[in-house]
């Protein structure tokens, strides 16, 4: 089974006013054990076309299954299945796709630019918000011990992070 990261990521470019980086903020996203994404065009990373609808049941942090998702009436509308009505939550991902999360295997995490800082979840942000979920960072310039502290949080689910190794 594959592991599923739901991750919800809402990248907002704020004004420090601090003299230094500010602290990763906590994730505030929910995790569901069950969750439902209906409709959702799959490409599946090995080369393939885009397939689809498919539902994808995601229990546990897993794809439980994948099956062709479900045909409209004439009013455009489908009949709840047996796991729609089993889950936590359902995301209609119609016309969307779904897609392997992007692994980075060399990123530098970096706490500044130009000399500014910023606030320390603002890159792993934008790496979630370009479909990149796990960042291998062979060291940054704060040093390693944040970053360890880092993957801890992300590992955690305290922080909106990639997974980081």
């Amino acid at each position: 089974m594959e592991r599923v990261t739901t991750l919800l990521c809402i990248a907002a470019l704020t004004t420090i006013s601090t003299g230094h980086a500010q602290a990763p903020t906590e994730s505030r996203g929910v995790q569901y054990e069950t969750l439902l994404i209906k409709n959702a065009l799959v490409i599946d990373g090995a080369g393939n076309p885009t397939r689809g609808p498919y539902d994808l049941l995601i229990r546990g942090g897993y794809i439980e299954s994948m099956t062709r998702s479900r045909p409209v009436d004439e009013f455009g509308t489908s009949q709840p299945g047996s796991e729609e009505k089993r889950a936590d939550r359902v995301i209609d991902a119609s016309g969307m796709y779904v897609m392997p999360g992007i692994i980075d295997m060399h990123g530098h995490t970096q706490f500044s630019r130009a000399g500014e800082p910023m606030p320390k979840d603002y890159v792993y942000k934008l790496w979630l918000s370009h479909g990149i979920t796990t960042v291998r960072d062979p060291g940054s310039g704060e040093g390693i011990d944040t970053i360890v502290h880092h993957a801890e949080l992300s590992t955690a689910n305290k922080i909106s992070a990639p997974t980081l190794i």
